[in-house]
């Protein structure tokens, strides 16, 4: 039977090797020429024109997964279908062009085979103004008329005025986005962020979030209904207060906002009631109740009459 130091150590293991896979496994590679043979990261690679072959930066380089021959450019060892070798330019690490298209350069990772391999993505870009077209930031891009992210048109209400906020929101005049998704009813000249979920403008405060284990709610955002901008503040972990009531994941989960604190191990109380992760813990004394920092104990936080796990009193 799994216990639940056994549970720890297992995720801990799992955390320390995915440290190691973002240290070492993403950094990109570079082109070499090894007895006549062309390798990418050390393997050999298919190239169309061996003689006319020109890797596009240094080891290190932004443009170091680019190259080019006198038919196609390449991106980490791969021609891009379709490319202009010729007139094939590096622009970004991610971004490249030739006389024709524009291209968005990436890598991705199968669960199947537990995210030790890299797969290239590349988009070739629909629509895109050359003569006007730009890099903006690492991963977005723009001309005259239209903004992209990862290479996809992203549609915006006023471009002229689009910027980026913390924690994936955006802003333009008309309109808060979150996750390049206007947020309906938003007002973007008064749109500020709160902190990693809520923001506000004016009127209104809102609550957005991802969850990347459920496709249908990938980006999700509601309007918290009854809260008082002027006086709302985020506290962290979900948890938010304004001058009358408390919130957590945009849903009101207490009328009194008194004496409200956020504590450790997803818990917070009021002078009267404590939460675990915006749940109410029934019968716990809000008075006495103290969090332990850990679950080595087998229990997690503690009053003057039980011990609690993860919400619920335990024996």
């Amino acid at each position: 039977m799994m216990t639940a130091r056994s549970s720890r150590v297992g995720r801990h293991w799992r955390t320390v090797l995915w440290g190691v896979l973002l240290v070492v496994g993403c950094s990109d590679g570079s082109y070499e020429k090894r007895d006549g043979q062309w390798l990418y990261d050390g393997n050999p690679i298919d190239v169309q024109e061996p003689s006319r072959f020109k890797p596009l930066g240094g080891k290190g380089d932004a443009s170091a997964s680019f190259a080019k021959d006198s038919k196609v450019g390449y991106y980490r060892g791969s021609a891009i279908e379709g490319s202009d070798g010729p007139s094939f330019t590096v622009l970004a690490a991610h971004y490249a062009r030739d006389a024709s298209h524009a291209y968005y350069c990436d890598t991705y990772r199968k669960g199947q085979d537990y995210y030790l391999t890299r797969y290239n993505h590349v988009v070739t870009m629909e629509g895109v103004d050359l003569a006007t077209f730009r890099v903006w930031q690492e991963r977005y891009a723009r001309d005259t008329a239209r903004l992209y992210y990862e290479g996809v048109h992203v549609r915006v209400r006023d471009l002229a005025t689009f910027e980026l906020l913390e924690h994936d929101f955006q802003r333009d005049r008309e309109s808060g986005y979150y996750m390049r998704r206007a947020i309906p009813g938003s007002v973007g000249s008064s749109f500020v962020v709160l902190d990693a979920g809520y923001a506000r403008d004016a009127s209104s405060v809102y609550f957005s979030h991802y969850r990347a284990q459920d496709p249908a709610l990938l980006n999700t955002t509601v309007r918290v209904t009854g809260a008082l901008p002027v006086s709302f503040v985020a506290k962290g972990g979900g948890y938010a207060v304004d001058a009358k009531h408390v919130y957590h994941n945009g849903a009101r989960i207490a009328e009194d906002a008194a004496g409200f604190e956020v504590l450790d191990m997803t818990y917070a109380r009021t002078g009267t009631t404590v939460f675990h992760d915006g749940v109410r813990v029934e019968g716990a004394d809000a008075t006495t109740f103290k969090t332990l920092g850990s679950e080595l104990s087998g229990a997690d936080a503690s009053d003057a009459r039980n011990k609690y796990l993860r919400g619920k009193a335990i024996d």
